[in-house]
């Protein structure tokens, strides 16, 4: 054993005073050795891997960070397994860029296995297979996790209806494709399967469903004196989302998995971020109209948040905006002046966000999974998918001659805790009952309600609790906050 393997505080110091390259080696170095957990734990091994890989990750070097996984996965499988959210996180939105599925389906399986422990990290995959299109790989995931999750005395109640969504969706994608082939469908099986996930299995909401599938929506007086009353539009909305995932599985290769993420991210940007008051629901004209402020707004917070669980529904929002103003526009629910609005002001985001965000943009490439929109010429599609496909090109190397300086201060670590606990507090609490019913009723209409049952920790209780834990782990030097 090297004489540096004998003191936990000795090892730390080197590491510590080192260059990103030379910590990467030591890690590769220590993570193939025989020492006892408590090594691991007084210089918190865990932390450091993960901080590596979030540097790894953030420099392109791919490679690097998978050689990293490999090895902790052979020699140290506790170790990983206590931290596998982050390293099967990256492994997974990796494996979805290079479509290696069977690989994607592999780093699943410990999500599978403990979904509770680490559910928001889950809910950030969800995003990334939903708009991936990885339809199959999405509904097991959900199916296999549903009950656990409902469940468990340690998730928010209510957090499994997410995942009822995505299963009847499934459903409802499987039984149109079958519809366009005039092949029957059995509703009985549809039904039984809708139940066991807690889904409205009422013979209203299975006609309804029905309908919506069979038919086209008609865009009509009525239609339009509809949208003006709250209880008439919220019959309008689902029919309406039904009509879009209908058109993007026919026109764009689009799941209804995926269009309803994009569905449900952009209305709640129209209706829950904007606070628009009642009169502004009443017609489609007034409902999507937006300003670039507004959309710059809301993108940003998903996207740039320091702990921001949304990145993928921010890309999605902005890049799925097109889609749903084409499908607007020909079924003549909005003006030729709002499409062109909505168009001019996501042009202008997407190229502020690109170049922001030049490095990292191929793990975003999902939108490129899309056919393009009828409003983007070919040229544009192609060029940007060239872009994306660029970003990972610009790799930087680690450091070999200064000590490593991007690790980050525990009381900024604990600021960035504050600060976002702060935000979301206030965005929880700003909207009215009527405005959460709304948004509720536009995105969720097929599934029950659910009574609390337990209890949510205020984000500044958890937030206080984090740094309380970090307070607590003795010998501990410089601490880097988690993506």
């Amino acid at each position: 054993m090297s004489s540096q393997f004998q003191a936990p505080e000795q090892w730390y110091s080197e590491y510590d005073e080192a260059s990103a390259k030379q910590q990467y080696e030591m890690l590769l170095e220590i993570i193939q050795t025989s020492l006892l957990p408590e090594f691991f734990e007084e210089i918190d091994l865990g932390q450091l891997l993960v901080e590596m890989l979030d540097e790894l990750d953030n420099n392109n070097l791919i490679a690097e960070a998978i050689s990293l996984i490999n090895l902790l996965q052979q020699y140290q499988p506790e170790l990983y397994r206590q931290e596998y959210c982050y390293f099967d996180k990256f492994l997974i939105q990796h494996y979805l860029y290079t479509s290696e599925l069977e690989q994607v389906k592999a780093s699943l399986v410990r999500f599978e296995e403990y979904p509770s422990e680490n559910i928001d990290k889950m809910l950030q995959i969800l995003d990334f297979l939903k708009f991936y299109n990885a339809t199959e790989i999405a509904t097991d995931l959900c199916e296999r996790t549903y009950h656990s999750i409902k469940n468990s005395p340690d998730v928010i109640d209510g957090t499994e209806i997410e995942l009822a969504e995505i299963i009847l969706l499934d459903l409802m994608d499987k039984a149109y494709q079958k519809i366009k082939i005039e092949e029957s469908v059995n509703w009985d099986e549809f039904s039984a399967k809708a139940q066991e996930y807690g889904l409205k299995t009422d013979q209203q909401s299975l006609t309804n469903i029905q309908e919506d599938l069979l038919k086209d929506i008609s865009i009509d007086q009525p239609f339009f004196q509809a949208f003006k009353k709250h209880q008439s539009r919220q019959k309008i909305y689902p029919s309406l989302s039904v009509a879009f995932h209908k058109y993007m599985a026919d026109k764009k290769q689009v799941s209804f998995i995926c269009s309803q993420g994009i569905w449900n991210n952009i209305l709640k940007f129209l209706i829950e971020e904007r606070n628009l008051n009642t009169k502004k629901l009443t017609h489609p004209d007034s409902l999507f109209v937006f300003s670039q402020k507004e959309l710059d707004h809301f993108v940003a917070q998903q996207i740039g948040g320091f702990f921001s669980l949304a990145q993928a529904a921010g890309f999605a929002t902005l890049w799925g905006v097109p889609y749903l103003y084409d499908f607007l526009l020909t079924k003549q629910i909005i003006s030729s002046e709002i499409h062109l609005k909505a168009l001019s002001a996501v042009s202008e985001l997407k190229k502020e966000l690109t170049e922001r965000l030049s490095q990292s943009l191929w793990q975003y490439d999902f939108v490129h999974r899309w056919l393009p929109p009828d409003s983007l010429s070919q040229e544009d599609w192609e060029a940007e998918i060239e872009q994306f496909k660029a970003s990972l090109t610009l790799v930087k190397p680690l450091s070999s001659d200064e000590p490593n300086l991007n690790r980050i201060e525990p009381f900024k670590r604990e600021v960035e805790l504050l600060r976002n606990a702060l935000e979301k507090e206030e965005s929880l609490n700003k909207l009215s009952d009527s405005e959460n019913k709304e948004i509720d009723e536009v995105s969720s209409p097929s599934v029950k309600s659910y009574k609390p049952k337990k209890t949510k920790k205020s984000p500044l209780q958890e937030a206080a609790e984090l740094i309380a834990q970090e307070e607590k782990k003795p010998g501990k030097k410089k601490k880097k906050g988690f993506n």
